[in-house]
C-alpha cells in the first residue's frame, strides 16, 4: 500500500508483503533497540520467525509510522477471518501472538509513543472499511502503550476496549546470587536446601548448559517436555509441528548471537529438568521448561525447582539484568520474584459499526459462559 499523510507531518505506511517485510530488517532493528525496554520480541528476527511458522498464509498488515526519512514507530498486525456463531465474518487485524510469542505492542520510543499512536489510529480510522476490529494481545504495562492507546481512541471513530491479562513474574538481578538467597526468606532456604540434599542423594547430579542450537540437546528438551501431565491433555510442544519447529528456528537463530541457552539438570544421570532461555538487553527470557515426570523419584526434590534455581545463578554469573519468567503467572515463579508485569488485551472497535460490537458482546459474554462450563466459546477461526 502507498504511504499516506498522518498527523503533525507524519507519514503512513503499510507492508503488507513477506518481501517487503525482510527488506525493513536494519531500520526495524534500530528503531527496536532504541527502545528504553527493547524486548527480543519485537527484534525483526523473532517476528519474522513467528510470521514464517504460524502466519506464512496470512495477509501480513505492518503499520510503519515516519517522521520525514526517520522511521519512529511500527505496529505488526497480520489479517484474521472469524466466524462468531458461525454466522458474522469478522475480518480483524491482529497481533503476531499465541502461546508461543506472548508479547505485543507498539515499537517505538516513549519519547514518540503517543504521536506515534495518534498518527495509527487516525490511519485506521481513514481505512475502517477493510477490517472489523483490532486485536492486540499480551500488551506488558512497562511498554507505556495502554494509556496513550486509550487517550488516541477517546474520540473520533474508535471505541476501545482493555482488558486486564495476568501477565508475568520478573526478577531485578543485582548483587550476587548468595546475597539473593539470602533475601529469599529462611523458610524457602531451608526448602531449598532439604531438596537440594535430597537430590544429591539420588547421586548422578550434573549440570549443563548449552549456548548455542545443538539438535541432540534440543531433542532431549522436546522428549522431556512430552511427559506427565502434559502428554496427558496433548500439550506438549512435540505435538504441535508448527510450535516445535518455531521454538527449533528461535535456537538456530539466537543461538550463534550468544543469546540462548538450554539449561539441562541430570539426576541418576537422567535428564531431570531443563529450561530453554532467550536474552536479549541484559534480559533474559524463560521461555519453557520441561520437567521428567516419568521418574517418580524425582518428585520429591522437586526438579521444576532445582532447574529454576540453576537458571537464576546462571544470569547472576552471566551479568544479565532481569529475569523474566514470561508466559504466565505460576505459583512455583512467586518462590523466586514478587514483580509482575501485567499484560492487557486491547481491542479497537469501530463506533458506528453496531453489527462489529455486537459480535463483540456475544464473543465476550460466550468466553464468559466457556470459563464457568467448560464448552467452547462459539468463535471459529479460518
Amino acid at each position: 500500500m502507498p504511504a499516506a499523510p498522518g498527523i503533525d507531518g507524519l507519514r503512513i505506511e503499510v507492508v503488507g508483503s513477506i518481501d517487503d517485510f525482510l527488506a525493513l530488517k536494519p531500520q526495524w532493528d534500530s528503531l527496536a533497540a532504541s527502545m528504553e525496554r527493547a524486548v527480543v520480541f519485537f527484534t525483526h528476527d523473532w517476528i519474522r520467525i513467528w510470521i514464517e511458522s504460524f502466519a506464512a498464509d496470512k495477509p501480513l498488515y505492518i503499520i510503519l509510522v515516519h517522521d520525514g526519512p526517520q522511521l519512529i514507530g511500527i505496529l505488526p498486525l497480520y489479517k484474521e477471518i472469524y466466524f462468531t456463531l458461525k454466522i458474522f465474518r469478522q475480518v480483524c487485524l491482529h497481533s503476531l501472538t499465541n502461546s508461543c510469542s506472548a508479547v505485543s505492542g507498539v515499537i517505538a520510543r516513549q519519547a514518540d509513543m503517543a504521536r506515534v499512536l495518534e498518527a495509527v489510529v487516525s490511519f485506521l480510522g481513514r481505512e475502517q472499511r477493510h477490517f472489523s476490529r483490532v486485536i492486540l494481545e499480551f500488551v506488558p504495562s512497562d511498554l507505556g502503550v495502554v494509556e496513550p492507546l486509550q487517550q488516541a481512541c477517546a474520540k473520533g471513530w474508535a471505541q476501545i476496549s482493555v482488558k486486564p491479562w495476568n501477565g508475568s513474574y520478573y526478577l531485578d538481578i543485582d548483587g550476587d546470587f548468595e546475597a539473593y538467597s539470602k533475601g529469599l526468606g529462611k523458610s524457602s532456604r531451608k526448602n531449598l536446601r532439604q531438596k537440594t540434599n535430597w537430590m544429591e542423594k539420588e547421586g548422578g547430579v550434573r549440570r549443563e548448559v548449552c549456548q548455542d542450537y545443538d539438535p541432540e540437546v534440543f531433542q532431549r528438551f522436546l522428549d522431556l517436555e512430552d511427559t506427565g501431565w502434559k502428554k496427558e491433555l496433548g500439550r506438549p510442544i512435540k505435538c504441535c509441528p508448527k510450535s516445535s519447529e518455531f521454538y527449533r528456528c528461535v535456537a538456530r537463530t539466537f543461538g550463534p548471537k550468544g543469546q540462548f541457552l538450554m539449561l539441562s539438570l541430570f539426576v541418576n544421570n537422567k535428564p531431570a529438568a531443563m529450561y530453554c532461555v532467550v536474552t536479549h538487553n541484559g534480559t533474559g527470557h524463560a521461555l519453557k521448561n520441561a520437567v521428567n515426570y516419568d521418574e517418580q523419584g524425582f518428585v520429591r526434590f522437586s526438579p521444576g525447582q532445582m532447574i529454576s534455581q540453576d537458571m537464576i545463578r546462571a544470569f547472576f554469573e552471566r551479568g544479565l539484568k532481569r529475569l523474566d519468567f514470561y508466559g504466565c503467572c505460576y505459583p512455583y515463579q512467586s518462590h523466586w520474584a514478587d514483580k509482575v508485569n501485567r499484560k492487557h488485551e486491547i481491542t479497537i472497535l469501530k463506533r458506528s459499526d453496531f453489527l462489529s460490537r455486537l459480535c463483540f458482546w456475544a464473543k465476550d459474554r460466550l468466553k464468559k459462559h466457556s470459563s464457568s462450563c467448560g464448552s467452547e466459546d462459539g468463535l471459529k477461526k479460518i
